[in-house]
């Protein structure tokens, strides 16, 4: 026999490292969030390299003011000054040098800060744009995804780690721009100060390639094992993420239990993991630094040592340009290598980034038809299988019908495919096989805001933002009015408990994010869902588990609400409390493994061997009916018994036995009529 579908493993996340980004998708996802800001980026970007030309020559200035005082103010002959390309820029007068320095350094201050102030500004826009990129799409993907990640981890990606992916986004288009120009201008300043050493070069030539050499392969080889260290801090603050969520959600109910010093103890451990594992990247990443800035220096050191031993005095210009330069050539080398370290931290926090934004959207918006093409309200299924993986099977051939006008129950054990169902009609993925139709156009005809015009959803826990009626009544009707809100609260019975809360303006009325919290109870709560769908006039209306969790009176009360609604619209209810179906449902299926087993009234079902009818014995409705009795849709226990006989002397009574036989003759009586809506 088939295994039950909701018995089956659920396939285990792929570690990140299993599914790697390319450089080049990686530069495709930068060029999406800066496409946003694209001037901005421009105008950054080009200060950057402003401010790098600027610097450069500031520099040169020093070197070409030293050699001027030392030749006292006579200007120095081109095969001493280097390059003749840079004679017209440089001046030769000590005094017009210095002024000329003065005012390029404050202009290098200048155009510094308004760099640094404009890279964060960039970075901010484009993380705004980053987040809202990805939040816009966490809410498009369906159920498959969030099973994979929960809350804990999908806030982390927004937050921790588009803050560190969005700088790095930039960088990956304003790096070759800012650090090519800088490394082509230092170049040009260093030859410039080379040839003016006769019979040295070759010595610096072979120093500098040296370091060229040792410092991308020391560099690259460090960032290939910060890469490593950066995602074992985004795993363990995943998991500190899941710790953190799983203790704030309900820190009542842990009080309750008394798990808050448990709570405490795992909330430690999983701090503790992640303060390990960001030290270790913490010292991964300044060895790496350190070894960059080790480099230079010990080449400037060098440089000094071989000046003051091995040069003419004649030449002080050109080493001291050479000393100011050499730095300047080799910090672009030190920046593409740093760059690529952190790339390699980043890496990972772009790839969940990227993962979720290259996820396919389950059902796609390539719909044509309006809500006005459809004809009626009557939903069906035709033969339908859905498949979220190759492995396993949630709903297996379906086919049924929900008639308008009717309310139909789905019934089942967990795991039969009930919610599956409701899923596939309100279109939150498609089947892999069949067709789901309302009024007989299948919904993929439909646009998805068509459709989702015409289907009301209320689930087993229903949405509700932390703000007044009024905001969360706009989550399905952003235009309705005040009255046409009232009017809905009114049909599902809530604008009365609304009135006790809220006096002056029920719909001000404030609405906790959860259950259990200071404000409406749990059956109030449903009949708010309920009357927030009905704000939008669906044709259909999707109840999962509308009685789950809450009192008798409660359920009775959105019986009677059900029943009402019924006569305009198609209602499909998934409910296990066989108490409401058989208050409201004029239908029942039966569903096992995803396949409709058996079908019919209430009545039909009770009265021959079905899963219904042993639900019903499995809650007391057929095996012992005598403790039952009808009042106002109400379960009602009936004592029969004076005080201090136990229930079942008192089923021995005449007086129970006399009761037991009316209603056997009540039943043959009426066994050609439908009971099925009463408890």
């Amino acid at each position: 026999m088939k295994a039950a579908a909701g018995n089956r493993p659920v396939a285990a996340r792929p570690p990140i490292s299993q599914t790697p980004m390319s450089f080049r998708r990686m530069i495709a996802l930068a060029r999406k969030t800066i496409s946003g800001v694209v001037l901005s980026f421009l105008l950054v970007t080009g200060i950057g390299v402003l401010a790098s030309i600027v610097g450069q020559y500031n520099a040169q200035l020093i070197a070409s003011f030293i050699a001027q005082a030392t030749s006292s103010g006579a200007s120095v002959a081109p095969s001493k000054a280097g390059f003749d390309l840079l004679s017209g820029i440089l001046p030769t007068d000590p005094a017009w040098t210095a002024i000329l320095f003065a005012l390029t350094g404050l202009l290098t201050i200048g155009l510094g800060f308004t760099n640094r102030v404009g890279t964060v500004w960039l970075n901010t826009r484009m993380l705004r744009r980053l987040q809202q990129q990805l939040h816009d799409k966490l809410l498009q993907l369906g159920p498959n995804f969030h099973s994979r990640y929960d809350l804990g981890e999908n806030t982390a990606v927004l937050t921790q780690y588009a803050a560190q992916a969005a700088p790095m986004l930039r960088d990956l288009i304003a790096f070759p721009l800012v650090r090519g120009v800088s490394l082509t201008v230092a170049v040009i300043f260093l030859f410039h100060n080379l040839s003016a050493l006769e019979g040295q070069g070759p010595v610096l030539y072979a120093l500098l390639g040296a370091v060229i050499l040792l410092l991308p392969v020391g560099g690259v080889w460090l960032a290939g094992r910060m890469r490593s260290t950066s995602l074992a801090v985004q795993d363990q603050y995943a998991r500190f993420s899941n710790v953190l969520v799983d203790s704030l959600t309900a820190p009542q109910e842990l009080r309750l239990m008394d798990a808050t010093e448990r709570r405490s103890h795992v909330f430690a451990a999983s701090l503790s993991e992640l303060g390990r594992a960001q030290v270790r990247a913490a010292i991964q990443s300044e060895f790496a630094t350190q070894f960059q800035a080790a480099v230079p220096l010990l080449l400037q050191i060098g440089l000094i040592l071989w000046a003051v031993f091995f040069v003419p005095g004649e030449a002080v210009q050109a080493v001291v340009g050479i000393y100011l330069f050499v730095p300047r050539v080799v910090e672009p080398i030190q920046e593409i290598v740093r760059f690529y370290g952190t790339v390699n931290i980043a890496w990972p926090s772009i790839e969940r980034i990227g993962q979720a934004l290259d996820e396919p959207v389950e059902t796609r918006d390539d719909g044509k038809l309006g809500a006005d093409a459809l004809r009626n309200g009557e939903v069906a299924l035709e033969d339908v299988v859905y498949r979220p993986t190759p492995d396993k099977t949630i709903v297996d051939g379906l086919s049924c019908r929900f008639a308008e006008g009717k309310v139909t129950a789905l019934v089942g054990l967990s795991g039969s495919g009930k919610s599956t169902v409701l899923r596939l009609i309100a279109r939150m993925f498609d089947p892999t096989e069949g067709r789901v139709t309302i009024g007989g156009i299948d919904i993929r005809d439909l646009g998805i805001a068509a459709l989702r015009s015409q289907v009301g959803v209320v689930s087993q826990f229903p949405l509700f933002i932390a703000a007044d009626v009024r905001e969360n009544m706009r989550l399905v009707a952003p235009q309705a009015t005040d009255e046409q809100m009232e009017a809905a609260c009114r049909q599902a019975d809530i604008w009365s408990s609304l009135e006790k809360v809220s006096p002056g303006d029920p719909l001000s009325a404030h609405v906790p994010r959860t259950a259990g919290s200071a404000g409406l109870s749990g059956g109030e709560r449903r009949r708010l869902a309920i009357a927030r769908a009905l704000l939008a006039q669906p044709r259909i209306l999707l109840l999962d588990e509308p009685g789950a969790g809450i009192d008798a009176l409660s359920v009775a009360r959105i019986a009677e609400e059900i029943r009402t609604i019924a006569q305009t619209r198609t209602v499909i209810l998934v409910e296990h409390s066989i108490h409401l179906v058989q208050a409201t449902a004029d239908m029942v299926c039966c569903l096992a493994e995803g396949r409709i087993t058996d079908q019919g009234t209430p009545s039909e079902l009770a009265a021959r061997p079905s899963l219904y009818r042993q639900m019903l014995e499995a809650q007391g409705q057929v095996a012992d009916e005598s403790r039952y009795d009808i009042q106002n849709s109400l379960p009602v226990r009936r004592i029969d018994a004076p005080l201090g006989r136990s229930p079942a002397s008192a089923e021995r009574s005449p007086t129970a036995r006399a009761a037991k036989a009316a209603m056997a003759t009540d039943r043959e009586a009426g066994s050609g009529h439908d009971h099925g809506r009463h408890i």
